[in-house]
C-alpha cells in the first residue's frame, strides 16, 4: 500500500511539472527579442501568447498570425512606426499600447471593441484628437467599434470618419458609457470626413453615437458635433448634446434619427438645413432651454419628405420646435410641449416657410403656451401654411393652438384649444354679417373645438332682431373642412336669439 502511494505521488509530481513547462513554453516575452519582428519569426507556426511587457519596436511592416495571441501588459508598448495588423487575439488595458504613427489594423476575431486609450488617450480634459482619430481609422478598417471610458476628451482638432456611401452594410459604432465626455472649446466640427465630391451630396454614412456626451464650454461658440455636409444615415442613441449644436448644411440631409437623446442650452438653430430633408426622426428626446431646434428649407423649394416628432419632451425654447415647409409627411405624435417660442417672433411649429406640405398629422400632443404667449393675441403654437391633407385629434392646449387659414382637407376629432381665426388677414380680424339683426360683427372671433363641436365667443352685439332666426354668415372656410363652404350659423344668447 504505501508502495502504490509513493508510486502515485511520482506520477502526480512528474505531470504538474510537465503542466507548468508546457505552460511556460506557451507564454513569451517580448524582452526575449529585438523587435516585434523577431519575436514573429521566431515563434513562426507555433501557438504562443506573446507578453509585451516593456517597449518594442518595429524594424518593417508586420503582420501577428492567428497562432499569436497579444497580451499588453503596463508599461509595455508597440512603437508601430510601420504598418501593423493583428489578427491573433489581442488583450490591452485602459493604457498605451501604441506609440507611433503607422496604421494598425485589427483582423475579424482579434478584439471587440477599440480603446482610444491604446492610443494615449487619458480622458483627464489632455488632448485627444490624435488618439481617437487613430482609434476611429483602426476601427474603420475592419472592427467598427470604438468604446469610450468615463471622462473627458478634449478634441482640439476635427476628427474625420470616412465611411464610404454602399461600401459595406456595417455600422460603425462610438460607444460610451454615460460619462464618456468628448469636449470642444473652439468653435470646429467635432466630426467631418475627407470624402468630397464635386455634386455636393454627403459621402460618409452608416454610423451610431451611443452614450455619449457632446460638450461646448461656452455656446455662444459657432461649435457643431457634425459636419452637416459630409453625412448620411447617422444615429445618435441617449447622448448628451450640452451647450452643443449638431450640425448645419447647405446640402440635403438624409436618414438621421435621434432616440433618447438629452439635448439643452445651445443657442441658435440646433439643426439647420437650408435645403430639403428626407427621413428625420426624433424620438423619445429631452429637448430643454435652447434655441431654435430644427429648420429645413429648401431655396430650390424641394420637398421635405418623412420628419417624424415621436413621444418628446419639448420645453423652454427661445425660438422653434420645428421650421419648414413643403412637407410630404410630417407627424407630430404623443409630445409634451411646454413654453416654446419664447420670443414670440414664430409659432412654436412653423409650417409656412416654403410651399404646400401634405399629409400632416398633429395628435395626442400636449401645449402649454408660455405666459408672455398667452397674451398675446397674435401668437398660435401652430401654423400651418398651406396644408393639404390635416388630421388633427387629441391635443390639448392652454392657448390658441392652430392657424390653419390655408389649410385644406382639415380633419380635427377631439382637440381642446381656443383659437384664434383668420390670423391671416390684413386686420387680424374677420368680418361676419349677423341676418336678422341690424348690426354686424367686427373684431376677433375666437371658438373652441371639441371634435367636431365648435363654440363661438363672440364680441358685444348691438341692436334688435327682426327675425326670429338669426344667422351668422361670412365665418372663415376652415371651420368646415370637408365642404369647404361658409354655412350660416345660428346664434344664441344663454338661449335666447339677439
Amino acid at each position: 500500500m504505501k508502495i502504490r502511494s509513493m508510486v502515485f505521488a511520482a506520477v502526480f509530481f512528474m505531470f504538474f511539472v510537465t503542466f507548468i513547462k508546457v505552460s511556460e513554453a506557451e507564454s513569451l516575452k517580448i524582452s526575449s527579442f529585438t523587435s516585434l519582428n523577431d519575436a514573429i519569426t521566431t515563434i513562426g507556426a507555433a501557438n504562443k501568447t506573446l507578453i509585451i511587457d516593456s517597449a518594442t519596436i518595429m524594424t518593417s511592416e508586420a503582420t501577428i498570425p492567428t497562432n499569436i495571441s497579444i497580451i499588453m501588459e503596463c508599461p509595455g508598448s508597440i512603437n508601430n512606426s510601420y504598418s501593423l495588423s493583428i489578427n491573433g487575439p489581442f488583450s490591452g488595458g485602459l493604457y498605451q499600447a501604441f506609440t507611433g504613427d503607422g496604421p494598425v489594423v485589427f483582423g475579424n476575431g482579434s478584439v471587440k471593441e477599440i480603446y482610444p486609450e491604446w492610443w494615449g488617450a487619458k480622458g483627464d480634459g489632455s488632448e485627444s484628437y490624435s488618439s481617437i482619430q487613430k482609434a476611429i481609422t483602426a476601427a474603420l478598417a475592419g472592427v467598427q467599434a470604438v468604446r469610450f471610458s468615463s471622462g473627458i476628451y478634449h478634441i482640439g482638432s476635427t476628427i474625420n470618419i470616412d465611411r464610404p456611401v454602399d461600401t459595406t452594410h456595417e455600422t460603425l459604432k462610438l460607444i460610451g458609457n454615460g460619462a464618456s465626455v468628448l469636449y470642444l472649446t473652439s468653435p470646429i466640427n467635432m466630426f467631418s470626413s475627407t470624402l468630397d465630391d464635386s455634386s455636393t451630396r454627403p459621402l460618409s454614412e452608416n454610423i451610431e453615437f451611443q452614450n455619449l456626451t457632446f460638450r461646448v464650454d461656452d455656446s455662444s461658440r459657432n461649435a457643431y458635433v457634425l459636419h452637416g455636409e459630409k453625412f448620411l444615415r447617422i444615429k445618435f442613441i441617449s447622448c448628451f448634446f450640452d451647450k452643443i449644436k449638431c450640425l448645419v448644411s447647405n446640402i440635403y440631409l438624409q436618414s438621421f434619427i435621434f432616440s433618447n437623446c438629452y439635448i439643452k442650452y445651445w443657442s441658435g438653430y440646433f439643426i439647420r438645413v437650408n435645403a430639403e430633408s428626407y427621413d428625420i426622426a426624433f424620438i423619445g428626446n429631452w429637448v430643454e432651454a435652447g434655441g431654435a431646434f430644427f429648420r429645413t428649407v429648401s431655396a430650390a423649394h424641394h420637398p421635405v419628405n418623412g420628419v417624424r416628432y415621436l413621444g418628446n419632451l419639448i420645453e423652454g425654447l427661445s425660438g422653434t420646435v420645428i421650421e419648414g415647409g413643403n412637407f410630404r409627411g410630417l407627424s407630430i405624435v404623443g409630445n409634451y410641449f411646454e413654453e416654446n417660442a419664447r420670443d414670440g417672433v414664430l409659432p412654436a411649429i412653423e409650417l409656412n416657410a416654403d410651399g404646400y406640405n401634405y399629409g400632416v398629422q398633429i395628435t395626442g400632443n400636449f401645449f402649454s403656451v408660455s405666459s408672455q404667449n398667452l397674451t398675446n393675441p397674435d401668437y398660435w403654437e401652430v401654423d400651418l401654411g398651406a396644408t393639404v391633407g390635416m388630421k388633427s385629434g387629441g391635443n390639448y392646449s392652454t392657448g390658441q393652438l392652430y392657424n390653419n387659414t390655408s389649410a385644406i382637407d382639415f380633419y380635427t376629432n377631439d382637440d381642446y384649444s381656443t383659437v384664434v381665426l383668420a390670423r391671416k388677414l390684413s386686420t387680424s380680424t374677420f368680418t361676419a354679417t349677423l341676418i336678422g339683426c341690424t348690426s354686424s360683427i367686427t373684431g376677433v372671433v375666437k371658438y373652441d373645438r371639441h371634435g367636431k363641436s365648435v363654440t363661438l365667443y363672440l364680441p358685444t352685439i348691438l341692436g334688435t332682431s327682426n327675425s326670429t332666426a338669426a344667422l351668422l354668415a361670412g365665418l372663415p372656410t376652415h371651420l368646415y373642412p370637408v365642404t369647404q363652404q361658409i354655412v350660416p350659423v345660428r346664434i344664441t344668447n344663454n338661449g335666447r336669439f339677439c
